[in-house]
């Protein structure tokens, strides 16, 4: 099969801090709860992404792997690597901790570990993003 410019419809994730907005920019009012995350491109069992147009349409990325490996370049992959979802937080987001490969694999049911990159498209007046934290060790109590 050649290659083609492949489309995916998202997986919407409640969240707690989530918004309305993701309902409407993906016109599906419909959508119950707050969608604080669209995973737009995702092979993470929680919520794979699947393709709409073309002769994929209604496989998922694993499927493609299967069925093209050749289209990911030459070094065999058992999962598609990268997680690229929208954000609409209207509240507070929780705090996020991410292990590396290693602890994850060992950890984590075999999952990888998570490296992560934000883009911000657009924030409300006051909107803030905080980075590390103040945390000082915990001493050992017992001694």
């Amino acid at each position: 099969m050649k290659p083609y410019p492949l489309l995916f419809g998202p997986s919407f994730q409640e969240r707690i801090w989530g918004g309305s907005k993701l309902k409407k920019i993906f016109h599906s009012a419909d959508l119950e709860g707050n969608i604080g995350e669209a995973w737009v491109i995702s092979d993470h069992p929680h919520g794979k992404s699947l393709i709409v147009n073309g002769e994929l349409a209604g496989k998922a990325l694993s499927d493609l792997l299967d069925l093209c490996p050749g289209w990911f370049g030459r070094s065999p992959i058992r999962s598609f690597p990268l997680l690229v979802k929208l954000l609409d937080s209207r509240e507070d987001l929780s705090v996020q901790v991410h292990p590396d490969d290693e602890y994850a694999s060992r950890n984590e049911k075999g999952e990888s570990g998570k490296t992560e990159c934000w883009y911000i498209m657009e924030s409300e007046p006051g909107a803030e993003i905080v980075f590390g934290h103040q945390a000082a060790k915990k001493k050992n109590l017992s001694n």
